[in-house]
């Protein structure tokens, strides 16, 4: 999500404790775009001793003539002091510079996936984010791109 990586985001660390994102279950999104239909599946969420959140997610790309599938597990970005874990909550801003809501961020190697942290969005917006190697890129049915950035909305 190219918002995440402009200079007008203030991260903000919450406590651990505080968040009320998670799900249950597995959470599916489909988005078609240029005749190039992509899917990602959300499970297995967990929350290690320390706090921070993870799961697993398969993100897949289709087309008539190609399949292209990434998984892996992600976790939240935090940062810890001594005893306390706090994580990475994001609150983005728009063009105009009106706050937007609170993301939190979770990573897997060049994956980035974030989730709303208010209930009422919870299970209708992901954001897929992933940078491709060389070989990543040829195999990927989005031809030439560097990085694949995708925003899951679920509208009902």
């Amino acid at each position: 999500m190219e918002n995440m990586k402009n200079p007008i985001i203030f991260i903000l660390l919450m406590a651990a404790s505080s968040i009320a994102f998670a799900f249950q279950g597995t959470m599916q999104f489909i988005n078609t775009k240029s005749g190039v239909e992509q899917t990602i599946q959300l499970s297995k969420w967990s929350v290690d001793s320390r706090g921070v959140p993870s799961f697993d997610y398969a993100y897949s790309q289709k087309t008539a003539s190609c399949k292209y599938e990434m998984s892996g597990r992600a976790i939240a970005g935090f940062e810890e002091d001594g005893k306390k874990v706090d994580l990475e909550i994001y609150n983005p801003q728009d063009a105009q510079g009106n706050e937007m809501e609170q993301i939190l961020a979770f990573h897997d190697d060049s994956v980035t996936l974030t989730l709303p942290v208010k209930e009422k969005n919870q299970g209708k917006l992901v954001t897929f984010e992933a940078a491709l190697a060389a070989d990543a890129r040829r195999k990927s049915c989005v031809k030439n791109a560097e990085n694949l950035t995708v925003v899951f909305k679920k509208t009902h």
